[in-house]
């Protein structure tokens, strides 16, 4: 099933996942992975929103397993976004500063697509 991944808040603490816990703490110890149940809505934000948003909407680590080997499962993915010269420059509120760069739409997925192809994190 679908899994989303909820990092520890900065004092180390974990979100409670309830009844729902998944296969326990990451690599690093820094979060967990949880089970979307039956049912659940999962809206996957993405990097560029995040960006956006200054931090505020955070883009979610997800991944998903077939845990019935035996039943069959249609994934569908859709991907949408601005247009490839479009300037994304983070929303600031009451003085903020920006914590990301601005970008181009363009540019900032060809980055996420050579660190992708190339093994980068």
């Amino acid at each position: 099933g679908l899994q989303v991944y909820l990092p520890s808040t900065a004092d180390g603490a974990c979100v409670d996942t309830g009844s729902n816990a998944g296969s326990g703490d990451d690599n690093d110890g820094s979060g967990m992975w949880v089970n979307v149940p039956p049912g659940g809505l999962i809206v996957n934000s993405g990097d560029l929103i995040e960006l956006w948003a200054n931090g505020r909407w955070r883009s979610a680590m997800h991944r998903v397993s077939n845990d019935a080997l035996n039943r069959r499962r249609l994934s569908v993915v859709f991907f949408t976004g601005p247009l490839d010269d479009a300037l994304i420059e983070p929303i600031t509120h009451h003085g903020e500063g920006a914590r990301f760069p601005t970008v181009l739409a363009g540019e900032h997925l060809r980055a996420k697509l050579d660190k992708s192809n190339t093994g980068g994190t």
